[in-house]
């Protein structure tokens, strides 16, 4: 089995060249090295505790649970079960619905998400911060308010009173 990190790594580099073709990604899935880094990532998240429609949290996966899962990607089998719906209160006192999957349908999501992070974060603009790795609004606004900075001290107001 190959390395993710290498793996990602090499999608990412052919991310650069426009005339690439990705084949056989789905054979990505079937890497157990890949899961069990989603399985790091999802752990180390807050709220993965909370049970999906099967009842089974991240305590209840195994090293046979994912070897049952890659065989069931492998023979197409594989379908995601339903989220369990939640409502969760807002402050103006209406319920906001919460979609919960299953742990299992978590692991496989978290994979399919670095895979395509991998391949198209080389496509986005630097000027793009929606829903992407370490970047948010909030970073746009720092950069914002140094670039607002920057242009204040660039173009200091110019004195009246003196002689030009």
């Amino acid at each position: 089995m190959r390395n993710p990190e290498h793996v990602l790594n090499i999608l990412a580099e052919h991310s650069n060249e426009s005339s690439y073709k990705y084949e056989r990604l789905y054979r990505i899935l079937f890497n157990e090295q890949m899961f069990l880094v989603a399985y790091q990532r999802i752990h180390a998240k807050p709220g993965n505790m909370t049970p999906g429609t099967d009842r089974q949290t991240e305590d209840g996966m195994s090293i046979d649970k994912v070897h049952a899962l890659i065989d069931s990607l492998k023979s197409e089998v594989y379908s995601p079960k339903p989220a369990r719906r939640v409502y969760i209160p807002k402050k103006s006192g209406k319920l906001r619905p919460l979609g919960i999957p299953t742990f299992a349908d978590k692991l496989v999501q978290e994979v399919v998400r670095m895979v395509l992070e991998a391949i198209y974060e080389g496509y986005f603009e630097w000027t793009s911060h929606g829903f992407r790795p370490h970047k948010s609004c909030h970073t746009i606004l720092y950069k914002q308010s140094d670039i607002q900075a920057m242009l204040e001290r660039y173009y200091n107001p110019i004195p009246q009173t003196g002689k030009l």
